[in-house]
């Protein structure tokens, strides 16, 4: 009796085909790309986004993605998880992966060596962006600080477990996304543009979340914002009519 063989798409039989191949296709080209700071194309900038953000997937978890990513990193690129990373590998990583500058979805969480220092020399660099995740990392309140200044697109940002972030980090996010304003008048700018920002477990209180109230006027989702903390802000501005939120 016939039986049903399934056959696999012909994109992931290619995606696979590479990804097992990479190390004999690439070795030479891609050591090249490490260790210069050139932005020459690579064989792979012709292929769609969704398919060089599958081949880094898939790399990634081959533990293999170090020696490839600059040549994968190509300028169309839309989304890039990076995580659990050493530090030398991070810097390896950016270092070669600049090319991205239409950058939309970025993942950095879960490493201590994302800190300050590496994401306010990064970030300007990808201006695009609209997804940013840092959780569980070093980053603290200058981080927020140019992600104020150079993110005005930006839809969500999410810093869980990021320590080190207080209420100055929210004050510094909420005055960078005002001095924007006036750039660009037809920009969304990001006091208009962020939508949803995850902040639990930092040392945000209740004064640097009014702060963002008064200044994201878009915002629909924030996990620090309680029923009681609104309850709270409509009493008092009841009470004090002069009061602006």
């Amino acid at each position: 009796m016939p039986q049903w063989i399934g056959v696999k798409p012909l994109s992931q039989t290619c995606l696979n085909l590479i990804t097992n191949k990479m190390a004999s296709m690439c070795d030479k080209t891609s050591s090249t790309a490490i260790t210069s700071n050139t932005t020459n194309q690579s064989y792979f900038d012709q292929l769609p986004s969704k398919f060089l953000e599958e081949m880094i997937s898939t790399l990634q978890t081959k533990g293999c993605l170090k020696q490839f990513l600059c040549l994968l990193a190509a300028p169309q690129l839309g989304t890039l998880y990076l995580e659990v990373l050493s530090k030398e590998e991070y810097s390896v990583h950016f270092v070669n992966s600049l090319r991205c500058v239409y950058l939309r979805n970025l993942h950095l969480r879960s490493s201590v060596h994302i800190n300050d220092i590496f994401l306010t020399s990064i970030i300007p660099t990808f201006a695009k962006l609209q997804v940013l995740v840092i959780s569980n990392s070093s980053a603290g309140d200058k981080s927020l600080k140019v992600i104020g200044t150079c993110c005005r697109y930006l839809r969500e940002l999410e810093i869980i477990d990021c320590k080190k972030i207080t209420d100055f980090g929210v004050g510094m996010l909420c005055v960078n996304s005002a001095r924007n304003l006036g750039r660009e008048g037809d920009e969304l700018g990001l006091h208009k543009s962020l939508l949803k920002l995850s902040s639990s477990g930092t040392k945000i209180t209740n004064t640097g979340i009014r702060l963002g109230l008064e200044t994201f006027h878009s915002l629909i989702v924030w996990d620090m914002v309680t029923g009681n903390f609104l309850a709270e802000i409509h009493e008092e501005d009841f009470l004090n009519p002069s009061s602006e939120i």
